[in-house]
């Protein structure tokens, strides 16, 4: 019985993972967005580009 548990809390776990990916959140955000598709697309890319973004030097 518990097999059978963790299998299907398993699964959730997958859908819920696959239903965050980018796109999947842009598609559900679009109807509430008061901007265009191209701008909120342009957003969304940028959000998750923030934390890659490359720094410069603080002593250089």
């Amino acid at each position: 019985m518990q097999d059978a548990a963790l299998a299907r809390m398993g699964q959730q776990m997958s859908d819920a993972v696959a239903s965050l990916t980018p796109g999947a959140m842009l598609r559900a955000w679009l109807p509430f967005s008061p901007w265009p598709p191209a701008q909120m697309q342009d957003a969304m890319s940028n959000l998750f580009k923030a934390p890659f973004a490359a720094r410069e030097p603080e002593n250089a």
